[in-house]
Order: structure tokens, then sequence, then C-alpha cells
């Protein structure tokens, strides 16, 4: 959580000034599951398999808002600020390894074989809202703004290994 505040003076032409004062706050919260997963299986004495699955999810969400008074010496309000912003998000991932390895009569020689995947999906938003009220000209500029993103990823990969021993 956060919780700010400014407060500044601001010296114009002459023997003018404004001052501005300014709260903000916010909060953020993050969540992470994960699992990793791993099964070995022995074909025969010399072949193994072994599988190892992935899953992991993230959610994250955040907002913050911001209030801004500017105002003269004599204490006549000039202007308000007005900002709130939210964002959030979730993002998937799963994979999966499998892995063959057999070990060859003659000591230290192998043949592995590894096969993976993965798909990674994202998915996130923000929105911004703005106001800036001038009340000595009694004008309003208003911003409304949503951003969306989404995102899907895949890798495959493949090994294929050998092992000699150089010297017994």
């Amino acid at each position: 959580d956060l919780d700010a505040g400014l407060s500044r003076a601001t010296l114009l032409e002459g023997s003018v000034s404004q001052f501005y004062d300014e709260t903000e706050g916010g909060e953020s919260d993050n969540t992470r599951l994960r699992a990793d997963l791993r099964a070995d299986l022995d074909l025969s004495d010399r072949t193994q398999l072994t599988l190892e699955p992935q899953f992991s999810l993230q959610d994250t969400r955040s907002t913050s808002a911001l209030l801004g008074l500017t105002s003269a010496p004599d204490g006549t309000d000039l202007g308000v600020t007005d900002a709130d912003t939210a964002a959030g998000g979730c993002a998937r991932s799963t994979g999966v390894d499998l892995r063959l390895r057999h070990r060859f009569a003659a000591r230290g020689r192998t043949l592995s074989l590894s096969l993976g995947g993965e798909v990674d999906n994202g998915t996130g938003e923000s929105t911004q809202q703005n106001s800036v009220l001038d009340l000595v000209d009694d004008t309003d500029r208003l911003t409304d703004q949503r951003f969306d993103s989404n995102s899907r990823q895949r890798s495959v990969n493949a090994r294929l290994s050998y092992t000699e021993p150089l010297a017994e």
C-alpha cells in the first residue's frame, strides 16, 4: 500500500505565488502459483523415461488515486487535479519435458533424447481517468484511456546426445 503527500509553493511574476497540495494512495496485489512434477519410469535395467510437467499462474492487480489542489495565497481555489489508475494482468505457463536415456553395456556410453515444449499466455488491462478542472476559467479537461494486451508464445525443443568415454 502506498500513501503519500506533497506540498509546494510556486513563485510567479512579481509577488504572485501559487500553492499546490497533493495526496496520493494506492495498493497492489500479486498472487503466484507454481507446480513442478516429475515421474521416473524404468523401462528396463538400462533404459529410463522421465516426464516433467510444469504449470504456473500469476495474477497482478494495482490501483492508485491522486488528488491535487492549486490555490492562491489568500486561500482561493484555482484548480483541481484528479487521477485514477487501475491495472491488472494474468499470465499462465504450461510445459512438459520428456527424457529417454539408455545406458549401453560399455561403461559410460549413453544415448539420451530430450523433447520439450511450453506455451505461455498473458492478458492485461489498464485504465486511466484524469480530470483537470480550472476553477478560474471554469474549464475541465478529461482523459479516459484503456489499454488491453494479449500475448501468446510457444516453444519446442529437442536434444539428442551420445556419450562415449575417452579412456577406461
